[in-house]
């Protein structure tokens, strides 16, 4: 008797385990399968427990390693989805459809923006925790974006967007300034140059952001900067181990490009040799002229393969 129950205080602690899951409906009902086929086992007899048991502990683990890995769902130029610490973020979200925007003035290609559809519907876009905005030009919060995103979802931001998000309606703006905890994560403001020159005061401010939580890789976000001594010193300070870059070399008719080409790139990962880097912000908005072709055959040369990543829009990548 004092053996059966001592097995079944060791199922109920298995069930700890569940907690942190990520919603994988797939992998929720294979561990409850699981579960109920050990509670099977035991009362059977006991015949065969410690097998099944190691197999339903470690499949448990597994489950969980899986769930709170660090996540990032690339949907289309710089809007994706961040699943850390069991949240998701929605990060710099553009919801028009193809070709609902005007091209971006003064600018090659003119072409209707965005150039292509999401991936995914405004729906699965919209199913998010909270949302982070590096800032608000038009291609990265969008009027579609400002009307039908939840009026009550927590919106990070830099300081200087907070009015404008609260003329639009928004109830929990939280600044960065400079830093701010949410769910066990901490967000630190991080500073860039949106261009050289005129061009780059002109197109200020921005902001970028170091994300930080336990047993998550460290993030840091660059947001629409060039290659610039506010990155490096973020690079320096932070060593992130995880890398988003907003590239696709965007310009106007004159001057040099406003985000990150492939120099620019090339130089982060000669900064941050041990991070992983993932390029967004590309072949979405008109004047981005940098393709992914281009980047990865650019990738390749520098052998720099097995470090930087360009996905599909829609892709997953896991870290």
């Amino acid at each position: 008797m004092f053996l059966f129950l001592y097995r079944i205080d060791e199922i109920g602690q298995v069930t700890t385990a569940f907690n942190g899951m990520t919603k994988n409906l797939a992998d929720l009902v294979r561990c409850i399968a699981i579960f109920f086929f050990t509670m099977f086992e035991i009362f059977r007899g006991l015949q065969g427990y410690k097998k099944v048991w190691y197999n339903l502990d470690s499949k448990c683990q597994s489950f969980n390693q899986r769930g709170m890995v660090m996540k990032i769902r690339h949907l289309r130029h710089a809007t994706f989805h961040l699943h850390i610490q069991g949240v998701t973020l929605l990060v710099d979200p553009v919801l028009s459809p193809a070709a609902a925007m005007t091209p971006i003035d003064n600018s090659p290609n003119q072409r209707r923006n965005p150039l292509v559809e999401l991936p995914v519907s405004v729906e699965e876009v919209m199913t998010a925790d909270g949302c982070l905005l590096t800032h608000t030009h038009r291609d990265h919060f969008d009027t579609a974006a400002g009307e039908q995103l939840p009026k009550t979802l927590p919106v990070f931001c830099q300081p200087e967007d907070r009015d404008k998000l609260h003329l639009l309606g928004f109830t929990a703006v939280q600044p960065v300034d400079p830093v701010i905890t949410w769910r066990n994560i901490e967000l630190i403001r991080t500073g860039g140059q949106h261009g050289t020159g005129e061009i780059g005061r002109k197109m200020a401010p921005v902001s970028g952001y170091v994300l930080k939580a336990v047993a998550e890789p460290t993030l840091y976000i660059a947001g629409d900067t060039v290659w610039c001594p506010e990155v490096a010193e973020t690079l320096s300070i932070h060593k992130p181990e995880v890398i988003v870059l907003y590239g696709g070399a965007a310009r106007f008719n004159q001057g040099e490009p406003i985000t990150m080409g492939k120099e620019d790139i090339l130089r982060v990962c000669q900064h941050a040799p041990a991070a992983k880097v993932v390029v967004l912000h590309m072949e979405a908005i008109n004047h981005c002229l940098l393709t992914r072709a281009e980047l990865n055959e650019f990738i390749q040369q520098e052998r720099l393969g097995g470090r930087v990543q360009v996905p599909a829009d829609g892709q997953w990548l896991d870290f």
